[in-house]
């Protein structure tokens, strides 16, 4: 196409949004006005009017002890969604398939949209007896495993932030009602590897999770195996621990990832 003829479909102001957000690297976490001016060759009044637009939406937050700006938590949403979506399916099939064959029960492959949990792949064995997912369906992030470990790989201040909004609705005796439980339960997973929901979802219902990550070490997705608690009872759970984590670990090589480096 010729660049000629498509100038006229250029949004100016959007461009110079687009310059603002593309200021911040890795050696520039946090810009003031003047350092985006300076960065960018737009006048400052401009830049004004771009981050409070920008910051109005959530692509941008401003830091309110030093007044300077930082990339916000819309544009990791946006980011985590590509990368989970670029060839995910296609490289965790295997693995997925595997598991469900070795363990007997439904596995998941899932990433987060917003504040909910989206399954994007789902595998069972012709046996299972789990309905109750399908993909496409979306579950909440604060009482499953899932969400617990797909909530690891934000900054804990984000979480406080955006679900100390949301109301955490008791599904079942077991489920976390509360934001301080649920930061202890985000905390745990990032430390021992997985997440475990013990009915907190739905009565009858168990399920282990573990991160999935790039090659950058960042979880952009999570794999889970799910079935009634009869299958997999709580004094039994670290041998399927272990299978899942197999799993998760044989998906995040495929994508780059390098373990403890």
């Amino acid at each position: 196409m010729n660049t000629k003829n498509t100038d006229g479909y250029l949004v100016h102001s959007l461009a110079k949004g687009v310059k603002v957000l593309s200021a911040f690297d890795y050696g520039k976490k946090e810009l003031s006005v003047q350092e985006i001016s300076k960065i960018t060759s737009i006048h400052r009044t401009t830049v004004h009017r771009s981050v409070f637009t920008l910051e109005k939406e959530g692509f941008i937050e401003r830091n309110e002890t030093n007044g300077k700006y930082r990339l916000g938590l819309k544009l990791f949403e946006l980011g985590n969604m590509v990368a989970a979506n670029m060839d995910i399916r296609h490289r965790a099939r295997t693995y997925l398939e595997k598991l469900a064959d070795n363990c007997g029960i439904a596995v998941h492959l899932v990433i987060r949209d917003g504040w909910e949990a989206i399954y994007i792949d789902k595998v069972e064995p012709t046996k299972s007896m789990i309905r109750y997912s399908r993909i496409g369906k979306r579950v909440p992030l604060y009482c499953t495993a899932v969400g617990k470990v797909l909530l690891g790989g934000l900054p804990e201040e984000d979480i406080i932030k955006a679900l100390s909004k949301i109301e955490f609705m008791k599904l079942t005796p077991n489920t976390i009602d509360n934001l301080y439980e649920l930061l202890k339960q985000v905390q745990n997973a990032k430390e021992v590897g997985y997440a475990l929901d013990l009915e907190e979802l739905e009565l009858g219902l168990n399920c282990i999770a573990v991160p999935i990550y790039n090659h950058f070490g960042n979880i952009i997705a999570a794999v889970s195996a799910s079935g009634s608690a009869s299958q997999f009872p709580v004094e039994n759970i670290q041998e399927l621990v272990k299978n899942v984590q197999e799993t998760g670990n044989g998906i995040s090589s495929s994508l780059g990832w390098i373990a403890d480096r």
